[in-house]
């Protein structure tokens, strides 16, 4: 107790228990705490927002990486293949604007050989396509390749049993052509996961490299044929199939079955298939 005297003289006392203003401590000591969790609390928030931001700029900048991998892969894929397509175009266009000029001077039918032709063509058309995707896509465009330069090598010779031999041949390769290529390139864009909508640039490309290609092709068999006779075009189409040939090697494997029933279907099924799929269509039949 502490005896403080006032002005009447009257002692007061005054009680100076700690335990009894400790309470009173603690609460004032806790109100200047709270400043100091508040800033706590606020500076962990304010981190935790920096953590966040950083993974999610972090998760961009993987993402664009990946897309401008994607893109410059598909650009490789693109390219490559529009090489191969315009190659075997350009030589498909070098032996097709000579070809009557050269069974002329030959002296031979051009109808009938150019009727053989079409006829083997017509022949072998229904069991082109399963043959192919059983094979495998990359195996026929070699085999293409090298059926085709031997064709443009026998038309260079006047014997009537060679061109024969090309007429039939080259009835089949026309069918690969217009089968092989494009069956490949949709299966490789799918198999390898580019978006959908690339594929409409490629076959567009492949429809304008396609048209060049007819136009360039009478340029180029033109001047070949001054330089080195009518045989000369059928000499640049051997080239630029030899071409196509050194970068359909470089090519992966597909096939035209994802299932086992679907490589279990025999020639015949593939047939009646194909039958059912005509008759069954009023836009075809």
């Amino acid at each position: 107790m502490v005896g403080i005297s006032d002005i009447s003289g009257k002692e007061t006392c005054i009680a100076s228990d700690s335990s009894k203003m400790s309470p009173v401590v603690e609460k004032s000591n806790l109100r200047k705490s709270l400043p100091s969790l508040a800033t706590l609390n606020s500076s962990e928030e304010c981190s935790g927002t920096s953590i966040s931001s950083s993974s999610i700029e972090s998760m961009k900048d993987m993402k664009s990486k990946t897309e401008v991998g994607s893109d410059t892969e598909f650009l490789a894929f693109r390219m490559h293949y529009l090489i191969v397509h315009i190659a075997i175009m350009l030589a498909d266009g070098l032996q097709g604007t000579h070809l009557y000029v050269l069974y002329e001077g030959y002296g031979y039918s051009v109808a009938s050989l150019y009727c053989l032709g079409f006829v083997s063509a017509a022949l072998a058309s229904p069991f082109t396509g399963p043959l192919v995707d059983k094979i495998g896509r990359r195996r026929a465009a070699i085999l293409y390749c090298l059926l085709e330069m031997s064709i443009n090598t026998l038309e260079q010779y006047s014997n009537i049993y060679g061109l024969i031999a090309s007429r039939v041949v080259g009835g089949i390769t026309t069918n690969l052509l217009f089968t092989v290529f494009e069956s490949w390139l949709v299966t490789e864009h799918r198999k390898r996961n580019f978006p959908e909508e690339k594929l409409e640039i490629i076959l567009r490309d492949s429809v304008i490299g396609s048209n060049s290609s007819a136009i360039v092709s009478g340029f180029i068999a033109h001047h070949l044929a001054d330089y080195l006779g009518p045989v000369g075009p059928f000499q640049g189409a051997v080239g630029f199939t030899t071409l196509a040939l050194l970068l359909v090697f470089r090519w992966e494997e597909n096939y035209g079955s994802n299932g086992v029933d679907d490589e279990e279907k025999s020639m015949t099924t593939y047939m009646k298939d194909a039958f059912n799929t005509i008759m069954s269509d009023s836009k075809i039949f």
